[in-house]
C-alpha cells in the first residue's frame, strides 16, 4: 500500500468517525485512481448499514409483542418519525442510570391494537429501543 492510499485511508477512518455524510462527500478528484474502488465500497457499505423505518417499526413491534405476549399480527404502527433526543437515555433518564450528554438522532413510533396505543423512543439504529412510559397505556 503506497504512501497516497494510506493518507487516504486514514482520511475515510476519520470521516467515518465525525459522520458516515461526511466520508462519502470527499471529491473524488481527491482521490487517487486506485482508491476510487475503496471509496466506492466504503458508500455502498455506509448506505447498507443504516437501517430503513421499516427495520426500526419491525424492532418496535416485535419488543411490545414480547411485553404483552400479544401475537405480532395484532398491532399496526400508526405514526413514525425521525426525532433528536436529548441524551443517551432517549429523554428517559431512570435513577443510578448514566446516560451520554450528547444529542443521539432516532425515531419516535406509536403503535396499536386499536384499543391501546404505546409510544416508543429508538435511537438511529434501532439499537436502543425504549417504551416511553408517560405516553403509553400499560402492557
Amino acid at each position: 500500500m503506497n504512501t497516497m492510499n494510506c493518507l487516504f485511508c486514514v482520511l475515510m477512518g476519520l470521516c467515518q468517525l465525525l459522520s458516515p455524510a461526511a466520508a462519502l462527500s470527499m471529491h473524488p478528484l481527491w482521490l487517487p485512481q486506485s482508491s476510487m474502488r475503496v471509496a466506492t465500497l466504503a458508500q455502498s457499505l455506509v448506505i447498507q448499514s443504516q437501517p430503513s423505518s421499516q427495520s426500526i417499526q419491525q424492532a418496535v413491534v416485535q419488543d411490545l409483542a414480547q411485553r404483552t405476549g400479544q401475537p405480532l399480527q395484532t398491532f399496526k404502527v400508526i405514526h413514525i418519525g425521525q426525532q433528536t433526543w436529548p441524551d443517551g437515555c432517549l429523554g428517559l433518564s431512570e435513577p443510578d442510570v448514566l446516560c451520554t450528554m450528547a444529542l443521539v438522532p432516532g425515531w419516535r413510533v406509536v403503535v396499536s391494537n386499536g384499543a391501546q396505543e404505546w409510544t416508543y423512543r429508538t435511537d438511529d439504529q434501532g439499537q436502543i429501543i425504549k417504551l416511553d412510559p408517560g405516553q403509553s397505556s400499560q402492557p
